[in-house]
């Protein structure tokens, strides 16, 4: 997925400066798509970790 987000999102950007804030925002939206991979809802109160602990366990 991490390979997927990230060349869409920095396609055709090789002179772009990422700000932290930026990168931020990327990380966090690989995030919300693994939770939608995995049925996860906010409400589950499920941390980051667990996610990608489950995403990995997938493989």
């Amino acid at each position: 997925m991490k390979t997927y987000v990230w060349s869409i999102a920095l396609y055709e950007c090789e002179t772009w400066t990422i700000a932290i804030e930026e990168r931020r925002r990327l990380e966090s939206f690989e995030m919300w798509c693994y939770r939608r991979m995995l049925r996860l809802s906010w409400m589950n109160r499920v941390t980051n970790e667990e996610v990608l602990e489950k995403i990995t366990e997938e493989k």
